[in-house]
């Protein structure tokens, strides 16, 4: 066994030494704190105590109701950067994914201008809502 080894083992057993002798000189706060702990969760109606042997844990219950908008506009033109292939739902998300200006994608495929920074874009379809 090595000399680092050796010191490693020695250092861990004295760490422990020092967490037992602690905890053997402050049991009474931990005890004290854990019975806090108890409490506030009865007193904030999180558990409720059923008798001496039984502890209910009540969950707070969340009713969502979740209601679909219907889409207004056009639900977007499938867009493919030729260079690289990526494909999105619609311009504006090629722009966020290729960190570009969507206008300059938007004049690219109007023909306005022949790239955008050395990428060209292509429709492939409407979107389908």
């Amino acid at each position: 066994m090595t000399l680092k080894k050796q010191m490693d083992q020695i250092a861990q057993r004295i760490k422990e030494q020092k967490i037992g002798q602690h905890l053997k000189d402050h049991w009474k706060y931990y005890a004290i704190g854990l019975g806090g702990v108890g409490v506030g969760l009865v007193a904030s109606n999180r558990i409720q105590v059923a008798n001496s042997f039984n502890i209910i844990f009540k969950s707070q219950v969340n009713q969502i109701a979740i209601q679909s908008l219907a889409r207004r506009g056009h639900p977007g033109s499938v867009t493919q950067c030729v260079e690289t292939g990526e494909r999105a739902a619609s311009i504006n998300r090629m722009a966020e994914i290729m960190s570009l200006p969507a206008t300059s994608i938007k004049n690219q495929l109007a023909g306005r201008t022949p790239d955008v920074k050395g990428y060209t874009f292509k429709i492939l379809g409407e979107a389908v809502a």
